[in-house]
């Protein structure tokens, strides 16, 4: 789980989702492809609202990738590992760049 301001970034390794990209639709066949969710609050600090901002997948998955290892966010920029991603897709959404 990351932390800054507020928003949250929690992953989820074992999440079993083989949607690509930013909040595809699940379809629960990837065993431990795992994801990220994106959470902002608003409101006052100490009654604040926590709601659902994004749902984050790799661009390409596959079972065991364990994407969400690790996350890190610092302001509008998040990060997210996958310790055992091992596909050949390159650059931002598979484009190369």
């Amino acid at each position: 789980m990351a932390v800054s301001g507020d928003t949250v970034v929690v992953g989820a390794i074992n999440e079993d989702d083989s949607a690509t990209g930013l909040n595809g639709t699940p379809n629960e066949s990837a065993s431990n492809a795992g994801t990220a969710w994106v959470f902002t609050r608003s409101g006052l600090p100490q009654a604040g609202i926590w709601s659902q901002q994004a749902y984050l997948k790799a661009g390409q998955v596959s079972t065991g990738d364990l994407f969400g290892t690790s996350v890190a966010v610092s302001g509008n920029t998040i990060v997210v590992g996958a310790i055992s991603e091992d596909g050949s897709v390159a650059g931002v959404n598979g484009c190369g760049e």
